[in-house]
């Protein structure tokens, strides 16, 4: 974990779980092995807080400005260690089509493999239609009840699964302005900004939605039938 990182509603900063002593790092580490096994977060660590960062000298819409989400470090810890057992798991559910957040992937793999079945196409006078979308707060779209039932398609184990579904049905946020807090809300859609496990989880979510169209005709290279790419 960095140091330097904005701390979560707990005041608990990376700098202060790193100076844990031997008996803090057992206490922590018990911590963790309960909320894994029960699949019980407490709710001050599923609490998260947003504020807003304006995007421009002199903001006055809501849209002049970002939303930065705030997690307790000890949440991030616990999900960093269950990522690490899924990563392997989602990385063998999502097909080659998807390049976005993905190790050693990105726009280019997908850019030079539209681009070489055009040229390839083009060169035996071919038609090709392409359709290109780009997705409005992509991350705030996802519904929970959705990716709850995903998860349960998978081979993931069905504790990293419950705590999964504990952090998304029980998500609350709190909004600071300056020094203003507001009471807790609940977020019913969307993956948890600034989560080691988001861009994982959201690369699942939309591989699912993507399998409903692979029977429908797209560009043929030898015999895989490529009808899009992700990035």
């Amino acid at each position: 974990m960095k140091s330097g990182k904005a701390c979560g509603i707990d005041g608990i900063n990376t700098e202060m779980l790193k100076a844990l002593g031997y008996f803090g790092i057992e206490v922590l580490t018990n911590l963790c092995n309960c909320m894994y096994s029960t699949a019980y977060i407490p709710e001050d660590l599923r609490t998260s807080v947003f504020i807003l960062l304006p995007k421009k000298p002199k903001a006055k819409d809501c849209s002049d400005y970002r939303t930065i989400s705030l997690m307790c470090h000890i949440l991030k810890l616990l999900l960093s260690i269950i990522m690490r057992r899924l990563s392997q798991k989602i990385e063998r559910e999502i097909s080659d089509r998807q390049t976005g957040f993905r190790k050693n992937s990105g726009t280019r793999e997908a850019i030079f493999s539209l681009k070489v079945t055009a040229e390839r196409y083009l060169e035996v006078h071919k038609e090709i239609f392409a359709c290109f979308i780009d997705y409005s707060k992509a991350f705030d779209s996802v519904k929970h009840e959705q990716l709850i039932k995903i998860l349960q398609k998978t081979d993931i184990d069905e504790n990293d699964s419950a705590v999964i579904a504990n952090l998304y049905w029980q998500q609350r946020t709190k909004i600071r302005i300056d020094t203003n807090m507001s009471e807790a809300v609940k977020i019913k859609s969307g993956v948890r900004q600034g989560c080691v496990m988001s861009p994982a989880i959201f690369n699942l979510y939309t591989e699912y939605i993507f399998r409903t169209i692979d029977n429908i005709p797209g560009l043929t290279v030898g015999v895989i039938n490529i009808n899009n790419l992700r990035c």
